[in-house]
């Protein structure tokens, strides 16, 4: 498993950083106060994000994704959403691995799920917004921390805390 890991988070980091730069990228579009052209911005979060490629200027495809993403789902910051879904399914499946024995230990893994449950699943707990269901759940806000250690992201990969 560790061999397994080890192989696939060079490319699972880029496809990351991929993912993030298209998020950023339709954000940005959609968000963008003052008269700045999608190829500008492309090349703005192309920079940050995949400066290990070179896009060539003549290539939108980042922004034909984006932009066909919307019409196709009719939402948009789809991509951005995304991203947050990964940060918050590894945040929620942190909990599952804490503990002593973590997921071979059926006891937690039982009292967490229940946890799980009563936190996001039942009717009662649909009164309350995400973030406070989520922050009662976990003790804390939501940490990208811990999706960036499951990349091999973050110096500390402890986000126990």
């Amino acid at each position: 498993l560790q061999q397994i890991s080890t192989r696939r988070s060079s490319p699972q980091k880029y496809k990351l950083l991929e993912r993030l730069f298209v998020a950023e990228l339709e954000l940005a579009m959609f968000s963008a106060e003052e008269d700045v052209s999608i190829v500008a911005l492309q090349k703005q979060m192309a920079e940050k994000y995949m400066s290990h490629t070179q896009f060539p200027k003549s290539d939108i495809s980042p922004l034909m994704d984006v932009m066909m993403h919307n019409v196709v789902t009719g939402k948009s910051v789809g991509h951005y959403r995304y991203v947050w879904g990964e940060v918050m399914s590894a945040d929620l499946f942190n909990v599952f691995q804490q503990g002593e024995g973590g997921l071979s230990n059926q006891d937690h893994i039982q009292i967490t799920g229940r946890q799980f449950r009563s936190a996001f699943l039942d009717l009662a707990s649909a009164e309350n917004n995400f973030s406070t269901r989520f922050h009662e759940f976990r003790g804390r806000d939501m940490s990208p921390q811990t999706m960036l250690a499951m990349y091999g992201l973050s110096k500390n990969s402890n986000t126990n805390k």
